[in-house]
């Protein structure tokens, strides 16, 4: 049993990899710069929301079967990253995008997915509103 949890922790750690690897890409970019300065402005929202929406959604196929037959994934992890780096609009947007696209995948844990995803992007931006004064 031991050999299993430890091949399912090397996968996740890769999985993981790939994640950190896609936000190190999109933290060197001129959008996310602007909205680390406090420059909002809708061509740099826009950029981030769908960034990070795709990032939520390749977090949902990211994941690894568990021996109990759930999904340990990265879904969630998206939404707050944008509403922590942007606030509220941002994590709400992409919240909103991994949110849908889990939702219609469908099962029985569609709901409470879709609400959670959606709940982290806005929990993190009213955070980070309480934070920065926004």
């Amino acid at each position: 049993m031991e050999l299993l949890e430890e091949q399912l922790l090397i996968e996740l750690v890769e999985k993981a990899c790939i994640i950190i690897l896609f936000v190190y890409i999109i933290s060197r970019t001129k959008y996310f710069a602007q909205i680390l300065d406090r420059q909002f402005d809708t061509k740099n929202r826009t950029f981030l929301i769908l960034s990070f929406g795709i990032f939520s959604i390749v977090g949902t196929y990211s994941g690894i079967e568990l021996p109990s037959g759930a999904r340990a994934n990265f879904r969630d992890l998206a939404p707050m990253l944008a509403g922590l780096t942007g606030g509220p609009i941002i994590g709400i947007g992409a919240g909103l995008i991994g949110a849908l696209h889990r939702y219609f995948l469908g099962g029985f844990t569609a709901v409470p997915c879709s609400l959670s995803t959606f709940l982290a992007g806005l929990v993190a931006g009213i955070i980070w509103q309480l934070k920065k004064g926004g």
